[in-house]
């Protein structure tokens, strides 16, 4: 075995840049695969989080079950049907649509304006402000609540009034609050306003909404087959033109597509032929 070992040495001390090749692709390889494995579990932490915190406390969302091209919307009574079911304890409707920002130099942005009910988002979604105050349920001015990054970006301040350009019309808001870099200022990238779902209603000409989302009870959210039951549960009441999802479904499927390539990368690394 001790003549094995030196005729060995011997071998690689001679072919001594072969062996220093050979080393230094073995040392490359294994920096690949730490390399790919670090950045795709950084960016499905990462990605997890955003969802997080842009669906915020809810457990489920109910949505149209039809194509998401198709503005088709959510009739009233599905809020309260969601409010009262067994396991639910807050349920929040939204209804979004894109606006162009009108800036003051003849500049143009596109943000997203999201009409909610003030007084129960809060109990799914976080909203932390940075400065001003939040949107009043009972007010139908238009008023509107943004991000601190956007206004920093477009030089806007509280108290101004902007224009958005909504479909054909052009409507002016009066920014009352400006929301720090957290939850739910993090729906589309921070390039969102919120209004309540009276003016967004009429803005938007749109008597429906697009979205609830339900708060869940800690014991049956925490438990992913209670979970399930109830989700299979308020499907089956709300029948098959509704569709009861998990909020982060869409981040769960990004998370899978980037493992999927990850895979495949490594799979590649690892088939590649020796030369």
């Amino acid at each position: 075995m001790g003549n094995f070992y030196l005729l060995a040495f011997r071998n690689l001390w001679v072919r001594k840049t072969r062996t220093l090749l050979t080393l230094f692709g073995v040392a490359l390889g294994v920096a690949f695969v730490l390399a790919v494995n670090i950045t795709n579990t950084s960016t499905r932490q990462s990605l997890e989080a955003f969802f997080a915190q842009t669906s915020g406390r809810a457990s489920l969302s109910v949505s149209n079950a039809a194509s998401l091209s198709v503005q088709t919307g959510i009739r009233a009574s599905v809020l309260r049907e969601a409010q009262a079911f067994p396991g639910v304890i807050a349920a929040a409707a939204m209804t979004s649509d894109s606006a162009i920002l009108l800036g003051k130099d003849n500049t143009s942005t596109r943000l997203t304006v999201a009409g909610i009910d003030p007084s129960t988002d809060p109990r799914v979604r976080v909203y932390e402000l940075e400065a001003g105050r939040f949107l009043d349920s009972q007010s139908r001015s238009f008023e509107i609540v943004l991000t601190q990054a956007m206004a920093e970006k477009h030089s806007i301040q509280l108290n101004d009034k902007i224009e958005l350009l909504i479909g054909r019309e052009k409507q002016t808001f009066m920014v009352i609050g400006l929301l720090m870099n957290k939850g739910a200022a993090h729906i589309g990238n921070g390039a969102v306003g919120f209004v309540t779902l009276d003016v967004a209603r009429e803005v938007f000409n749109r008597g429906k909404v697009d979205q609830v989302d339900l708060v869940i009870e800690p014991p049956i959210a925490q438990n992913p087959d209670r979970l399930e039951a109830l989700r299979a549960a308020l499907q089956d009441q709300l029948g098959d033109t509704l569709a009861v999802s998990y909020p982060a479904a869409g981040g769960q499927a990004i998370s899978g597509a980037i493992s999927s390539l990850s895979g495949r990368a490594l799979g590649v690394q690892r088939h590649r032929p020796h030369r």
